[in-house]
């Protein structure tokens, strides 16, 4: 279990390290958007507490977790719910117009709060010279494949997939962070449709979360019907 462990650590500490790092190169941020500003911090602060919460119901309720990924027993159903490839395709759908709009330089449809095309042309809108839509595509894809693993019947597959389903959004929860961050401290200038997916991403975290630590309950409600 020493791997899963590795696989979810790892990534969080690196990118909970890089916001004190970002925290010193900010400078003072114009007041020209309050609103979408505010909505922006509001996000950050809950992801952050959506983070929290899965880093305490990983603790707590690990055995479980290491048995569900061992393909000892299966997750809940809610990991094979229709809600997650039906969020998973809004994000593809989102990350491939931010993909079109970052490969083209085209003008973005930004909407009443934010200001998406100075997000999109700011040099935070490439990770080693890749679109960041470009990698919500794929994170997204990712997720639907994991989610079709998920229900296969063979229990080493659909632990797997369970796993990396857990893994990857709690990293993509990490990277939304990350990315709300850097818009609020280093760009002045937030995105709809960036804080949309980071919405949608903390919401297929805690869907994979409560799936696979929701066991005990539901072994608790068996016993007692029985």
């Amino acid at each position: 279990m020493r791997t899963y462990r590795r696989l979810v650590i790892a990534p969080m500490t690196f990118l909970l390290m890089t916001v004190p790092v970002l925290a010193k190169t900010s400078a003072n941020p114009p007041d020209d958007d309050p609103i979408g500003m505010g909505i922006a911090w509001v996000l950050m602060v809950g992801m952050l507490i959506a983070l929290a919460f899965a880093v305490w119901r990983l603790a707590t309720y690990w055995e479980d977790v290491a048995d569900i990924l061992a393909g000892e027993v299966t997750a809940t159903t809610l990991i094979r719910h229709w809600v997650v490839p039906v969020l998973a395709v809004v994000g593809i759908a989102i990350s491939m117009y931010l993909t079109y709009i970052e490969t083209t330089s085209a003008t973005a449809v930004c909407g009443p709060i934010g200001n998406c095309n100075m997000v999109q042309a700011s040099p935070y809108a490439r990770l080693f010279g890749i679109p960041v839509g470009v990698l919500g595509v794929i994170n997204y894809a990712a997720i639907l494949a994991f989610w079709a693993g998920a229900r296969a019947k063979n229990l080493k597959i659909a632990a797997w997939s369970t796993g990396l389903m857990l893994a990857l959004t709690l990293f993509g929860v990490l990277f939304s962070i990350y990315l709300t961050y850097v818009e609020l401290r280093l760009i002045f200038a937030v995105c709809i449709y960036c804080m949309t997916s980071a919405v949608i991403t903390t919401a297929l975290m805690l869907i994979a979360l409560v799936a696979t630590t929701a066991l005990p309950l539901e072994e608790d409600a068996d016993s007692v019907s029985a």
